[in-house]
């Protein structure tokens, strides 16, 4: 039997239902394997931050499984008036506008899947173990969120 288009473009015959089954199992293969990443992630950089250096904000609707994951990378940190690099950054605590936080010498902040659809932000809370914006201590760095 000959493949014949009907009028509304559908293709009938033999062929037609094979393209129509590969392509539902094509559909479900990549929405199961689309459903495993993160609901949403940004980017950004960090420049000249102290103590009490608030994020931006992102609403996270749960729509997924996916923890709630903090990325510092390139770390460099320095002292008032010096060149960036110049102090070593040690630890970095990071606080979710929840209240949990994680402290670490930069790296992966994974605080794993926040209960309840809300808006997060982070905050750097101290940078090698000093609080407070006047305490002099800059950190700078590459920040990926995922959540």
């Amino acid at each position: 039997m000959k493949n014949k288009m009907t009028p509304r473009g559908v293709v009938a015959g033999r062929s037609g239902r094979a393209f129509a089954a590969v392509s539902v199992a094509l559909a479900l293969v990549l929405g199961t394997a689309t459903a495993a990443h993160a609901e949403g992630s940004w980017t950004s950089d960090m420049t000249q931050v102290q103590p009490t250096f608030e994020s931006r904000t992102w609403a996270d609707k749960n729509l997924d499984a996916a923890h709630t994951i903090i990325t510092l990378s390139n770390c460099r940190g320095n002292a008032a008036g010096k060149s960036v690099g110049s102090k070593r950054i040690t630890s970095v605590r990071i606080t979710l506008s929840g209240g949990a936080s994680i402290t670490k010498a930069c790296g992966t902040y994974d605080f794993g899947r926040t209960a309840d659809s809300h808006y997060n932000s982070f905050k750097v809370s101290a940078i090698n173990g000093k609080t407070g914006a006047k305490r002099k201590i800059f950190l700078n760095a590459d920040v990926k969120v995922s959540f």
